[in-house]
């Protein structure tokens, strides 16, 4: 059957249509079992997705969606990787305690649920992860980042271990997260140890050194 080209139109719009709301309904629905099995498994016992609401057992979550990158909670999630060597809010302990996985399909919904907590204070600047001598110069010398975070140099790790690992920093932490949490990181944390770089570094200088962080991967 041949169909006019105005009804052949409106069939194409109308599947469109279907499609689109089938899919964003799907994703809600994602999104809701993410919420339960956050609910279930006490995770809000560690991890506080409420800002100023603060959780002295683990990492804030409610700006989850802005902070990582796209798969990395749901791999991270199946597989548990330490983050910090050191025990959340703690300069002497060691981090001890595991993180529990999750089956897969459950790792998916609760990744679906944390991406929809996003930060108005991260705005899209466009960063792209670059690794260049000048972002290296204020990682290194001009800030000395890795006083307080491992890094790898060559084959070694070196580096403090008070803040979170930057070895692998460019597979987790979104560009333009990294630039706001720099330039803010109070708003983000009001208990972190993290210094205040914002009046001793220009904006461009804070995109350098955003885009050089998030160049450190591990090579596999």
């Amino acid at each position: 059957m041949t169909y006019p080209k105005k009804t052949l139109f409106l069939i194409l719009t109308f599947s469109l249509f279907i499609f689109i709301q089938s899919t964003v309904s799907a994703h809600a629905g994602l999104e809701g079992k993410g919420k339960s099995i956050f609910a279930s498994k006490g995770c809000a016992s560690c991890h506080s997705v409420v800002r100023g609401k603060v959780n002295s057992k683990g990492p804030e979550l409610w700006y989850a969606g802005s902070k990582f990158t796209a798969g990395f909670v749901k791999a991270w999630l199946e597989e548990p990787v330490k983050i910090r060597p050191m025990a959340y809010g703690s300069i002497v302990e060691e981090s001890k305690e595991g993180h529990p996985a999750l089956f897969p399909v459950d790792a998916d919904a609760v990744a679906a649920y944390l991406a929809t907590f996003k930060s108005e204070k991260v705005r899209p600047l466009g960063i792209k992860p670059k690794r260049t001598s000048r972002g290296r110069v204020i990682f290194e010398k001009k800030l000395g980042c890795y006083g307080c975070h491992e890094v790898r140099k060559g084959r070694r790790v070196l580096g403090g271990k008070s803040g979170p690992k930057l070895n692998d920093a460019g597979s987790r932490l979104n560009p333009d997260w990294i630039y706001a949490y720099i330039a803010d990181p109070l708003f983000f944390y009001p208990m972190t140890a993290m210094p205040l770089y914002h009046k001793s570094l220009s904006k461009n200088d804070l995109k350098v050194l955003s885009a050089y962080v998030a160049s450190l991967k591990v090579k596999k």
